[in-house]
């Protein structure tokens, strides 16, 4: 168990910047001492003494071990629950901790590992839909390439002759409206070639 404290202090004490386990009475210590003590008697409970515990963090007695594990318990005094500062240590340094895999007993790997497969099912689910919903995507792509709307454009590629060079001529007239006027009006154009 020692070494594991070890572990978590290592990690808690590159997350704070400081080596926390030096005698100083600055808040930001004292949080520090406090958060670590919290996450090692949470995570072990009463297979860690506080003596050693105190031992770990740099001599402290029993007392004020139990001290400051009730500063952070809401169960018992829970003050430093209260306050930003403490919370935001806590949680770095739980972060900090988390993914520890020499910190995991058995049962935690195991059930780590289960995850991890839970996991890595439901991303190859995910995988094969969106394999699915491409390949759906690719063939609708290929069905409307297929079957492509004729426009105004495929028209005019196909006209005789002399109508193409009336639609040169006019350009600006879409080839349809082209064909309403002249059946409105009843026009026969005669077509001169343009050079």
């Amino acid at each position: 168990m020692i070494n594991k404290m070890h572990i978590i202090l290592d990690a808690c004490t590159k997350v704070h910047g400081s080596n926390f386990t030096k005698k100083s009475r600055k808040r930001q210590m004292i949080y520090a001492r406090a958060a670590f003590i919290n996450i090692v008697r949470t995570k072990y409970g009463k297979k860690v003494s506080l003596e050693s515990i105190g031992d770990v963090i740099g001599g402290l007695d029993h007392a004020t071990v139990l001290h400051a594990y009730s500063k952070t318990v809401e169960d018992r005094d829970g003050s430093y629950l209260l306050e930003k500062e403490f919370t935001d240590i806590l949680y770095k340094f739980n972060q900090s901790i988390k993914n520890i895999l020499a910190l995991k007993d058995s049962d935690e790997i195991k059930l780590y590992a289960n995850d991890l497969v839970g996991t890595i099912e439901r991303l190859e689910d995910e995988a094969d839909y969106l394999r699915n919903t491409i390949d759906k995507m690719n063939n609708e792509k290929i069905e409307s390439l297929k079957i492509k709307e004729r426009s105004f454009v495929d028209d005019i590629f196909e006209l005789p002759a002399d109508l193409k060079q009336e639609f040169e001529k006019y350009k600006w007239l879409p080839f349809k409206k082209m064909l309403e006027s002249r059946e409105h009006y009843k026009m026969n154009v005669e077509h001169k070639p343009i050079y």
